[in-house]
């Protein structure tokens, strides 16, 4: 699976009536509702209790806050070859392994929090400090070493109101894909694009974020989904619409891994990992 950071695009000032052409329209495609939900247990930490829990717990931790702080907790994954999950850890500066279905496995002690992991092709894994963006590499002794931030080969345009432009490097030297993507869904606007990653087979996942543009008390609506597209570009599935209440703001909320799409959500009670088969 080849993984491209984020690249979101709001909606700007666009002219009205532009269209993509070849964009397979949204009728007669496979909608995927939500496969499974992997749950993993949280405990709450209040004031005293982090220097215990730092060497006499092995789970995640979130804190709930008050009234001039918003709730904190694991807030990026990954996933391995074999299903199981990384998972920061940042209130206890660890990162934690859970087998595919939740069960605890490990952790490694950072001395850092985490906002952002990353299993890189090697098997190392790549780790984000929440405080300064200094980016690691943790080998796999357990290590840890500085590393230089990746950079992104995909780019993402909106060119109208339910149009848009996603355009990557292929894996093939000199090469490029591109999709064109089509918002079929009446009375929405397209506010987002982005590419979550290739498969081996050559599909490419996009989530996009759209409005129905109607504003209620907390502002604007949004809908989010993940698109599947096939080597040629063509629309073959898309998940249902992703549920967007999040608890802890997700630095990480999505990942697609052998045809699955993966979904953070950390509650005030558990960490949620909805997962969509998009094969």
């Amino acid at each position: 699976m080849q993984r491209y950071s984020l690249v979101p695009l709001l909606m700007a000032t666009l002219m009205a009536g532009s269209q993509a052409t070849g964009s397979p329209a949204e009728a007669n495609i496979r909608v995927i509702p939500v496969t499974r939900v992997v749950r993993i247990p949280l405990i709450a930490l209040n004031d005293g209790m982090t220097a215990n829990l730092a060497t006499d717990f092995s789970g995640l931790a979130v804190s709930r806050g008050g009234v001039d702080e918003t709730p904190e907790g694991p807030d990026s994954f990954d996933v391995n070859d074999n299903g199981s999950f990384l998972v920061t850890n940042p209130l206890l500066g660890r990162l934690s392994q859970f087998r595919p279905e939740g069960k605890f496995q490990r952790s490694w002690p950072l001395g850092f929090a985490a906002d952002g992991v990353n299993i890189l092709p090697d098997k190392t894994v790549e780790v984000q400090e929440a405080r300064t963006s200094t980016v690691y590499v943790l080998d796999q002794k357990g290590e840890l070493h500085l590393s230089t931030p990746r950079t992104s080969n995909a780019s993402a345009r909106i060119t109208s109101p339910s149009t848009g432009v996603i355009a990557w490097s292929a894996r093939n030297p000199g090469s490029s894909s591109k999709i064109d993507v089509k918002l079929d869904r009446p009375g929405f606007t397209l506010l987002s694009l982005q590419l979550l990653g290739t498969g081996e087979d050559g599909s490419a996942y996009v989530a996009l974020e759209s409005t129905p543009g109607a504003k209620g008390e907390e502002g604007i609506n949004v809908n989010k989904s993940v698109r599947r597209y096939s080597p040629a570009g063509k629309l073959l599935s898309q998940t249902d619409d992703i549920p967007l209440d999040y608890y802890v703001t997700p630095a990480d909320e999505l990942r697609v891994h052998k045809g699955f799409v993966y979904q953070l959500m950390t509650t005030p009670s558990e960490v949620q990992l909805n997962v969509w088969n998009m094969n």
